[in-house]
């Protein structure tokens, strides 16, 4: 298999002068990964990017028509195994984005959550469960896969 691991590129603690961080990319339709060099610019600008354009969820969607940002969410209580799902609303996710095949990437972090916080005891924590792109929109479903409700606010970070 193709990866960062058996193509040369230099592991992340091996950065050189040229500032390439190894990325693997999972291409979707089975096709094997493919190792690429991001510069430490381009990580940057897709930071930037991202928290350079923030909004405040109404409900449990929002519409932003960048390639990246963070959404506040409204106050969440997720139970243990329940499902919370997220709707952006993005025109940049057209036809053509659709047919290339790739995933809008996500995270999602506590802002307030006051669920528990120590993993391996009482903590709430969210995985991701699907990501389902339409044109102009996806939905994102993560799931609570922790020990306790997660209850607060949270942060969702997205990039096209």
């Amino acid at each position: 298999m193709a990866g960062f691991l058996t193509n040369g590129l230099p592991m992340l603690g091996q950065i050189g002068p040229l500032m390439f961080v190894p990325v693997d990319t999972e291409l979707p339709r089975g096709t094997n990964p493919q190792s690429v060099a991001a510069s430490a610019f381009q990580v940057a600008a897709a930071l930037g990017d991202c928290l350079n354009n923030h909004e405040e969820a109404d409900g449990h969607e929002v519409s932003k028509h960048t390639l990246g940002g963070t959404v506040l969410t409204e106050e969440l209580h997720t139970d243990p195994h329940e499902e919370y799902t997220f709707t952006l609303h993005n025109n940049l996710i057209d036809m053509t984005y659709l047919a290339h095949g790739t995933l809008p990437e996500v995270g999602i972090y506590s802002a307030t959550n006051t669920g528990g916080v120590i993993p391996g005891y009482m903590y709430a924590i969210m995985v991701l469960h699907s990501t389902m792109p339409g044109l102009h929109r996806v939905d994102w479903t993560w799931r609570n896969m922790g020990e306790t409700p997660l209850n607060g606010r949270m942060y969702i970070l997205w990039h096209l």
